[in-house]
């Protein structure tokens, strides 16, 4: 199928977002080649430069949430980007509805919607949580999860925002000292993270009582990173801030280290005791942090 059946499939979608639930196995097929085709030219550290940002948690199948977010930033044209950090599938029922609407949205808006890596777009782990039950349940053929899954290795793992100087990525940081330029060498399409800087990027968690780090419960070589780590890596970088997601919080988001890095999470569908938040930031570091419901009441400009 050609790029223009790509981008008819994102009209129809963005025009009607529940469309994107009603797809059969050759639109998918259309749009995994379209963003396979579109991830090839990006960097594992992708980088903008200006604008004000809408960053999204964790969705995790909450295609209702996910709806609602989307709605904002297309009805709000003071927000220039979305990022979503990661973890769009898995836990929640409507993964693949998920994929399909954001597929839609980045096909639209290439420059303006980026989409990280996280920890469940790794087929070591959403073969277990959901959504590989979830593709075979669709009754496609069986190499369609394979390609979803050589789409999500292809994915961005971080993205720097050169003048709000944000790093944002899912999990975390590695626990040895890393440049931005490194971030570029790893080896892009690591589907199983056999490497182990990529696995701590996905899977490392922020812990407020700790300097250095300490081994995670998540499992061998994944880490807590310390106050001691996020400061080495803001200054050798040249940055002042991190925002990921990749932790459930009762109150949708939590500060770390005196607000040098903010973790946000977007899902309430799996996670029934969440208030999902998501965060509008602007080029000055300038942070509005609301659930989607309250997104007239929350900016006020």
């Amino acid at each position: 199928m050609s790029n223009k059946n790509a981008e008819i499939l994102s009209t129809k979608i963005l025009k009607n977002y529940d469309y994107a639930i009603k797809l059969k196995e050759d639109d998918i097929r259309t749009l995994i080649a379209k963003i396979r085709y579109l991830l090839k030219k990006q960097p594992l550290c992708k980088r903008i430069k200006t604008g004000s940002v809408l960053a999204v948690g964790d969705i995790h199948g909450d295609f209702n949430m996910l709806k609602k977010v989307i709605s904002i930033f297309q009805k709000d044209r003071q927000i220039d980007h979305i990022i979503f950090i990661g973890d769009v599938v898995d836990r929640g029922s409507q993964s693949i509805a998920c994929l399909n609407l954001i597929f839609a949205l980045i096909i639209a808006q290439p420059e303006n919607v980026h989409l990280l890596r996280g920890n469940h777009e790794v087929i070591t782990v959403n073969s277990r949580y959901g959504f590989a039950d979830e593709v075979q349940a669709f009754g496609a053929d069986e190499d369609l999860y394979l390609l979803y899954n050589y789409a999500f290795g292809e994915l961005p793992l971080t993205l720097v925002h050169e003048k709000q100087k944000i790093f944002y990525v899912h999990g975390g940081i590695p626990i040895k000292p890393c440049l931005l330029e490194d971030i570029d060498k790893l080896p892009k399409g690591d589907m199983q993270l056999n490497n182990e800087t990529i696995k701590q990027f996905l899977w490392n968690d922020p812990k407020n009582e700790i300097l250095q780090y300490e081994h995670s419960l998540r499992g061998a070589g994944i880490f807590n990173f310390g106050l001691e780590i996020v400061e080495n890596f803001l200054q050798m970088n040249n940055l002042e801030m991190i925002v990921r997601a990749h932790e459930a919080f009762s109150d949708g988001y939590k500060y770390f280290f005196d607000k040098k890095v903010l973790s946000v999470f977007t899902s309430e569908e799996y996670y029934e005791y969440i208030q999902a938040k998501i965060a509008l930031i602007d080029e000055k570091r300038v942070i509005k942090i609301f659930h989607p419901n309250d997104y007239e009441n929350a900016i006020i400009r």
